[in-house]
């Protein structure tokens, strides 16, 4: 066998009749809400014992593609059946890993995700840490993804997805991280719940607290890991197979930019699609500004501050968290001729344009809030004079 670029091993033909071992069964989707539910008996992420999870649901067969608008466009439905020759996987960088039985590699999960963002996320409210900067972060190269979210100012955005795999060397797992700033929460989507993959897991939990403490110290923020949860999902469709986990990761990504539940598909169908929006999609990586790149010494504070964090005792549990975390995505609905500055009187003339304060994760009108209006990062008049987690 050959390897792809990412170092994931590429089947050829004559390997792909031999026999896998299937992954756990899949958690059946149903039509009920899990916006209040919980296991009935909680374990810790890190229990060393692979058990089975009393759901309090009943479990239903649905065909959830019958049921939900899957398409970001005509030409990304994941509903149309799509014919392509071999030719066509031939046509994009390890595109042979999208035939059948093949492990995808991380090029073609950062391609799709990508581009999923750039049709979908319009308001620019997720930021994509790809298969390539997570290497750099698991080998502790801190340096690149230090300037990194920096440049992008990830501090400002809603929610971080990370493209994690659990062995940066072989390629091995597929996991797809979930940073929620205003929950403070690390969410992990897994399509293989195995009890080896415990460490793993853990070392995917640190690097995503990384991730966040780092882009708060960029915006000047005190970011305390031990107020963080870290969430093992137990609502996340499953694989059935031993091949599958980059599928679903894409597929998480995808429910999770349309705010949609989290739907599941056919190998092959699901690989098609996959191939479709590679062939036919533009990814952008977000602007990045090059004056706000740190000095070195910024650059080496930061990572002696990393090196100084304790994860001894992460907090968290396995919970259902579907629902929970489409509602972090939906923004309130609100009168934009108020803001949340006390004395706003909401005049129509005034300018409609508000800042977000990224320590209260608050609105404020230009007029009336005006700390800070041409900074990269906005903070209010009160987190200013009470906040005890900014680094002035």
């Amino acid at each position: 066998m050959k390897e792809g670029k990412s170092g994931r091993k590429i089947p050829r033909k004559k390997d792909l009749d031999i026999d896998v071992i299937p992954a756990d069964d899949s958690i059946l989707m149903t039509e009920k809400s899990f916006l209040h539910s919980t296991p009935k008996k909680q374990k810790s992420v890190f229990d060393e014992e692979n058990e089975e999870f009393n759901l309090p649901f009943e479990k239903e067969n649905l065909d959830l593609t019958e049921k939900m608008d899957l398409s970001i466009n005509a030409s990304f439905s994941i509903e149309e059946n799509y014919s392509f020759n071999h030719d066509d996987y031939l046509k994009i960088p390890d595109g042979e890993t999208l035939l059948p039985g093949g492990w995808l590699t991380g090029g073609i999960i950062d391609k799709v995700i990508l581009s999923l963002i750039t049709a979908i996320d319009l308001d620019k409210n997720i930021l994509y840490i790809d298969s390539i900067n997570y290497l750099s972060l698991n080998k502790k190269r801190y340096g690149s993804i230090i300037q990194y979210l920096n440049q992008v100012q990830a501090f400002n955005k809603d929610m971080i997805l990370v493209c994690i795999n659990t062995d940066t060397e072989r390629g091995e797992h597929w996991i797809l991280g979930v940073i929620v700033f205003k929950d403070k929460q690390v969410i992990l989507l897994d399509s293989m719940r195995q009890s080896k993959l415990q460490n793993d897991r853990r070392v995917a939990f640190i690097n995503c607290l990384i991730i966040a403490f780092i882009s708060a110290q960029v915006a000047k923020i005190n970011l305390d890991i031990n107020e963080w949860r870290c969430i093992y999902s137990v609502d996340a469709p499953q694989q059935e197979n031993g091949y599958d986990c980059g599928l679903f990761v894409c597929l998480y990504a995808y429910s999770i930019l349309k705010q949609q539940r989290f739907i599941t598909v056919d190998s092959e169908k699901g690989r098609k699609w996959i191939l479709n929006i590679c062939l036919n999609s533009e990814d952008k990586y977000p602007e990045i500004s090059n004056e706000m790149k740190l000095s070195r010494s910024g650059v080496e504070n930061i990572i002696n501050l990393i090196n100084t964090l304790n994860f001894d005792r992460l907090r968290g549990g396995r919970e259902m968290i579907e629902s929970n975390i489409m509602q972090s995505l939906k923004k309130p609905i609100r009168e934009w001729s108020y803001c949340d500055f006390e004395s706003c009187s909401g005049d129509p003339n005034w300018s409609q344009a508000q800042n977000f304060c990224i320590v209260c994760r608050k609105w404020y009108h230009n007029l009336c809030d005006q700390n800070g209006l041409n900074a990269d990062y906005f903070y209010c008049t009160k987190c200013l004079k009470e906040s005890k987690n900014l680094i002035f």
